[in-house]
């Protein structure tokens, strides 16, 4: 929608701009009687029929480009001509509606030329509709210094996303799903795994990081003093194996980890996050440990607290975590060697089919599993970028326009001013200076706005990245470089032409 409107402002700008080329067409127009409802008319009709086949044009674009568009957003899109009534009443209508828009301020603005002005040679264009033009230059560059600062934005959040620290290593984790067929033979399983130098470790868990937590057995109640005291939230629970933490290399702060040196550990032993541990009221991690615990149907004693680690995107705060040895899992985590990842996924796949030879083998890798819970906001990024693009391009489609204009209409002053020694430079900046402080005004126009929108999109985030003021910078100098050299392209050009030939009418 911004990019349709800055092509209609366009179409307003240049339409008007280039009035005083019809003014004798229009003035004759109405001397032979026209009334002002038929200039109108013409107008909106010139303004549709440019429409109706810029839609011709873009049905045939947007053809070649779907397979492009449905690479960007993940859909399997198409053009809807199964349904073509529907369809063809959208796209005349989309017609219609831009073509009214993008003609109306022009239709009226040149049809009220008044004929005895214009076929004296008195043709006033007026402050307002030069107001107006401004406004509109103005507008479009502001839309496309909003896009280019949320796409930096987008891309500032992406890149804090896949940097912060998790509390837990990711890397060269492979990922299994685990059945009850697996659970029988697993002792035996694992251990021809880890019999291979490439394989580190080997957990189980129910769900794994990056998924969602789901599960709770309702509010945990902890020892302090002489009672059992009830937590204030729910807890959410994960169920892991002795081996789980060593293979996430997730750090121990207070206590111990779950051990098969303790027999009890498999029905009475908890261990607790950092965030439980603060939500249930200790001053530290060590005075929790010992405490005896409920959780459902589970009474034992705190043994251990682990340190804060996203198992969740970042779109969600760290939860108070309850652990506990499980009797039952759904995935096993591999923990291979980095410089040996082929042949360990190989021997993996191996040692697989040795176990369970009827199920087909299925992994994963973790941090793509990661990955893909931001591919929304990788499409996001993507999408800005190339519509931030397309806007910054239209924009100075008609900035050139309107420099080309300027600059014809100056012809014989830039001629003088170089007889009377002007300089290219001066010239160049002369031409330049008007134009350049409208894009300037939409810097400061756009800053606040895109810093309000990009606000909002943030709060989406349970972690997020500051909102830089580099970035709105940069956003800034772009547009106003990219507009330089938009509207300089003519005004050099018309500052190094020959002086004679500007004033040989004279």
């Amino acid at each position: 929608m911004f990019i349709l409107l800055i092509a209609c402002i366009n179409f307003m700008n240049l339409s008007t701009a280039r009035s005083s080329l019809r003014a004798k067409e229009i003035g004759v127009r109405k001397v032979l009687g026209a009334y002002k409802r038929n200039l109108i008319w013409q107008f909106l009709s010139e303004s549709l029929l440019f429409t109706f086949l810029a839609i011709l044009l873009a049905l045939l674009l947007a053809r070649l480009a779907m397979p492009l568009m449905n690479l960007l957003t993940g859909k399997e899109l198409s053009l809807a001509f199964d349904n073509t009534w529907l369809f063809g009443l959208g796209v005349l209508g989309l017609a219609v509606l831009v073509g009214l828009v993008a003609g109306s301020y022009p239709a009226l603005f040149l049809s009220g030329f008044q004929p005895v002005q214009v076929l004296k040679g008195k043709l006033n264009v007026g402050t307002s509709a030069v107001s107006l033009r401004k406004v509109l230059v103005v507008l479009q560059f502001s839309i496309s210094v909003i896009l280019i600062i949320c796409t930096g934005m987008v891309y500032k959040q992406l890149n804090f996303l896949h940097n912060k620290a998790l509390g837990l290593n990711k890397d060269h984790i492979i990922t299994l799903p685990y059945s009850d067929e697996m659970h029988e033979k697993y002792d035996a399983f694992r251990s021809e795994l880890t019999k291979y130098t490439g394989v580190l470790e080997v957990g189980r868990s129910v769900g794994v990081p990056s998924d969602r937590l789901l599960n709770s057995h309702g509010n945990l109640k902890i020892n302090k003093g002489d009672s059992i005291v009830p937590s204030p939230l729910s807890f959410q629970y994960l169920s892991i194996d002795h081996k789980f933490i060593d293979t996430y290399n997730i750090k121990l702060v207070a206590g111990r980890n779950f051990s098969k040196a303790y027999p009890t550990d498999d029905s009475m032993a908890f261990m607790l996050n950092e965030s439980a541990v603060k939500l249930l009221g200790f001053a530290s991690p060590e005075e929790a440990i010992g405490r005896s615990m409920e959780y459902g149907p589970r009474k034992g004693k705190l043994v251990g607290v682990l340190q804060d680690f996203h198992f969740e995107s970042m779109h969600e705060q760290i939860k108070p975590l309850v652990f506990q040895v499980g009797q039952r899992y759904t995935r096993a985590s591999v923990k291979a060697n980095k410089e040996h990842i082929p042949q360990a996924l190989a021997h993996i796949e191996k040692t697989w089919h040795q176990f369970l030879p009827g199920r087909p083998f299925d992994y994963q890798f973790l941090d793509e599993s990661f990955g893909q819970l931001y591919e929304a906001e990788q499409r996001q990024g993507k999408l800005f970028l190339l519509f931030a693009g397309m806007a910054i391009l239209i924009a100075c489609l008609g900035l050139f326009g309107l420099a080309s204009f300027a600059t014809e209409q100056r012809t014989k002053e830039i001629g003088i001013r170089k007889v009377l020694g002007a300089t290219v430079s001066g010239l160049v900046g002369m031409l330049s200076k008007d134009l350049l402080k409208l894009v300037l005004v939409a810097n400061l126009l756009a800053w606040p706005l895109a810093w309000y929108g990009m606000e909002k999109w943030l709060q989406d985030f349970a972690y997020r990245t500051t909102i830089s003021w580099w970035v709105f910078g940069v956003a800034g100098l772009l547009a106003l470089f990219i507009a330089l050299m938009t509207v300089s392209f003519h005004a050099f050009k018309a500052a190094m032409a020959n002086p004679v030939k500007s004033l040989n009418c004279e």
